[in-house]
């Protein structure tokens, strides 16, 4: 086995990165795909979304291909506002057993980040994207938000990162006698000279 950790830089090679995604979760049956015209310019800085932004690609290889593939970034516009001296490594993927490719690739990600000036990393909320799942694997969560494999945890984990903050999702069957409640809480808040309007 060979582990190589790169910097890919041509269209060609940032279009492999992204369309990676789409081979870690060729496994589901029913998945959100890779987002090339999306994620292409801004990780060859194009457009508004890349203002402000250095990115710092990276892909580990094994034996010639791809394993795991990070983003490493700079968001000045994040730091601005919180001023906290914190980078991302955004666009996290891998392969099952990609144990030793995801600390080689996240121990080039934050010393990169550390060259920039930057001390500390966080993986997985930041630049637009959302937190990875440690619990619900198996259902198809809304378009944007993460459906990754449980082995990411381990493998985040052993690469060093710590869970920061817990964010859940309830959700709940809809049945008649909430329908009705909610009915009544209605009524109840018009009595009392108030409007309920939904956002659209």
């Amino acid at each position: 086995m060979t582990l190589t950790i790169e910097h890919p830089s041509t269209e060609d090679e940032l279009t492999e990165l992204i369309l990676f995604h789409d081979r870690v979760y060729e496994y589901r049956s029913a998945r959100w795909p890779a987002l090339v015209p999306v994620q292409l310019p801004m990780l060859t800085g194009m457009g508004p979304f890349a203002e402000d932004r250095t990115m710092h690609p990276i892909v580990a290889r094994e034996n010639g291909e791809i394993v795991a593939r990070a983003v490493a970034a700079v968001d000045q516009r994040y730091l601005r506002r919180w001023d906290d001296g914190v980078g991302h490594v955004v666009m996290y993927e891998a392969l099952p057993g990609a144990r030793e490719a995801t600390r080689l690739l996240m121990d080039e990600a934050c010393s990169w980040l550390r060259d920039q000036g930057l001390q500390a990393a966080r993986c997985g909320f930041g630049m637009g994207e959302f937190p990875f799942v440690i619990d619900e694997y198996e259902t198809l969560p809304p378009n944007l938000v993460r459906q990754n494999p449980p082995y990411y945890h381990s493998l985040l984990k052993d690469a060093g990162f710590e869970s920061e903050k817990g964010w859940v999702d309830y959700k709940i069957e809809v049945r008649p006698d909430l329908v009705k409640r909610w009915h009544s809480s209605l009524e109840s808040v018009q009595r009392a000279g108030y409007e309920i309007v939904p956002l659209a």
